[in-house]
């Protein structure tokens, strides 16, 4: 993702050099062009110059024999992104002296330059002699591996320009993550390219008032505190609750809803009710729990703090439970949401895995997944009973693949304007989801900056959710939860043999292949087959896994 390259220069100090003009034309025989152009500048009555870029590495030994008085070939290291703009946000940048000033560059700038901290140093004195030449060197560190998948992210960065374009909208954002540690494996925003110097990542940066996605995370607080159960009764008032002579709405009235189909169909009034049960002490305290008056710390600078405003009166509490009167970063909220999907735990973020020297071995290993408990077991299963319903037959049903049990909640955030009222025509789209059901595996999160026409987090953030899962299923060979089941996602891969890409070492890829075929290729291993016939549509191990296997699992068409 990143790399520090190496360049050479001829460089001088005009005054140290008494031949010029003989000294220019040996330059020109080396490195070609006309010997007056060299000539010009040792002429210069500055103290240094920089007299041209080597860039064939014959000719930087050539220069190196050649020992000409007053002129020196100095290295230079520059920052290379080959996969440019990918991830870029979240990389950060470097400064003229290769310190990082932002992202993922500046946090492990104590490391990263380790391996460039021994560089070639020209010492002089005032009057600009040379006084010491310091060659340089370098250490064993190489750099930081990071928890980033280029491929994951070009997936995440395609779909996402997709649903921008299609919408008109302003831009997006997308977060992939294992919600069981809180390891980071894509942040793609677009527009993509931020430009030079210094820039932050808006995903853990950029503020935003979360909207619905924050529902159930206060109905879990309600389940843990016991003030309601899922079946509770919740007066809907029609889609109307009059609070200190303001109105809270629904889109879709209702007159009572159970506590779970609060959640499900998205009422604000419901929430609010049950958001008022917990009372200013229970969300305050939910809201310190989830860590959303602190930064998410992810290791990259720019993490910035979320704010979760006063308590002080009925409305501050009621609104807090959509998502109205808090501001943090989207990153709090998939951070928040992986403690549903992994059992109760808040996970802390985190991008960098180890140290590695420049062979790739690990020289030392950076921080160790960090969980804290804030929900009970119990509870964590529940939500996620509901968000599965949600995605069912709720507002996200857009977002639902056959066969592996998403659960999400959607989101349709209004957006501020300058006079602190709330818009009726800017708004966030939102879908954060998680899947498998039993055994989530990846959590994807989706915010869609101001779409045009349909803005409602179902149409908009829902379905780029299910055309990023898929193909993330497809990459990830996940099988189905039920045995024989034809999952949608794999349909695609079914073809021809050739039209998919076989990992260079690890693993066999058996997708595509019929069962005698695969079989073949697993001869000597204990082989558990399901389904019945057709192709292989999936497997585990997944292609290109590396280890000591003796047991394959594959699952067929039908």
């Amino acid at each position: 993702l990143a790399t520090t390259l190496k360049a050479y220069y001829l460089v001088a100090f005009p005054r140290r050099v008494v031949d010029k003009k003989p000294v220019a034309k040996r330059i020109a025989t080396v490195l070609g062009g006309n010997w007056r152009n060299y000539y010009k500048k040792l002429l210069s009555k500055r103290r240094f110059v920089r007299l041209a870029k080597v860039k064939r590495k014959e000719d930087v030994e050539t220069l190196k024999r050649l020992k000409m008085e007053g002129v020196f070939l100095a290295k230079e290291y520059t920052r290379s992104y080959p996969k440019d703009p990918l991830f870029r946000w979240t990389l950060g940048n470097v400064g003229a002296d290769m310190q990082g000033i932002c992202g993922v560059e500046f946090e492990y700038d104590h490391i990263l330059r380790g391996k460039v901290k021994k560089r070639e140093r020209v010492i002089r004195d005032a009057r600009g002699y040379l006084l010491l030449f310091y060659p340089g060197g370098e250490n064993k560190v190489e750099g930081i591996k990071v928890s980033l998948d280029s491929r994951v992210g070009i997936i995440c960065q395609e779909e996402l320009e997709k649903t921008v374009k299609t919408f008109k909208a302003k831009g997006g954002m997308v977060i992939v993550m294992d919600p069981s540690t809180g390891r980071i494996i894509s942040l793609v925003s677009y527009p993509y390219a931020p430009g030079k110097g210094y820039f932050r990542n808006p995903i853990y940066s950029k503020l935003i008032e979360p909207g619905s996605v924050m529902k159930p995370l206060v109905l879990a607080e309600a389940l843990e505190e016991k003030v309601v159960t899922l079946k509770t009764p919740i007066n809907c008032g029609r889609g109307r609750l009059k609070i200190s002579g303001h109105v809270i709405h629904d889109v879709h009235p209702y007159k009572s809803l159970t506590a779970e189909d609060v959640v499900v169909k998205s009422s604000n009034v419901g929430i609010s009710r049950i958001a008022l049960l917990l009372g200013k002490r229970g969300m305050e305290k939910l809201l310190r729990k989830l860590e959303f008056n602190e930064s998410t710390g992810i290791d990259a600078e720019g993490d910035e703090k979320g704010l979760i405003g006063s308590f002080r009166t009925k409305l501050d509490v009621a609104c807090k439970a959509f998502g109205q009167g808090i501001s943090i970063t989207f990153l709090h909220m998939a951070k928040a949401f992986c403690s549903l999907a992994n059992g109760g735990f808040l996970p802390k973020p985190f991008l960098g895995e180890s140290v590695v020297d420049e062979k790739g071995r690990q020289l030392d290993g950076l921080e160790s997944p960090f969980l804290k408990k804030i929900f009970s077991e119990d509870v964590a299963d529940k939500l996620k009973k509901v968000l599965r319903e949600v995605v069912k037959r709720g507002t996200g049903i857009k977002a639902d693949i056959p066969g592996y049990g998403v659960c999400g909640k959607t989101g349709t955030a209004q957006k501020l304007e300058k006079k602190g009222v709330y818009s009726k025509k800017r708004f966030y789209s939102i879908f954060v989801g998680f899947f498998p059901y039993e055994k989530p595996k990846l959590l994807v999160a989706i915010l869609i900056d101001e779409p045009k026409g349909s803005y409602y987090g179902g149409d908009v953030a829902a379905p780029l959710f299910k055309r990023i899962a898929k193909r993330l299923i497809a990459y990830y060979s996940i099988p189905p939860e039920k045995p024989g089941a034809i999952p949608e996602a794999f349909k695609f891969k079914v073809e021809k043999r050739e039209t998919l890409k076989r990992p260079e070492s690890g693993f066999p890829d058996l997708r595509g292949l019929t069962l005698r075929e695969a079989l073949r290729m697993l001869k000597g291993m204990e082989v558990v087959i399901h389904g019945a016939k057709g192709r292989v549509i999936s497997q585990k191990p997944r292609p290109g896994e590396k280890g000591k296997f003796k047991r394959c699992e594959i699952y067929l068409e039908k």
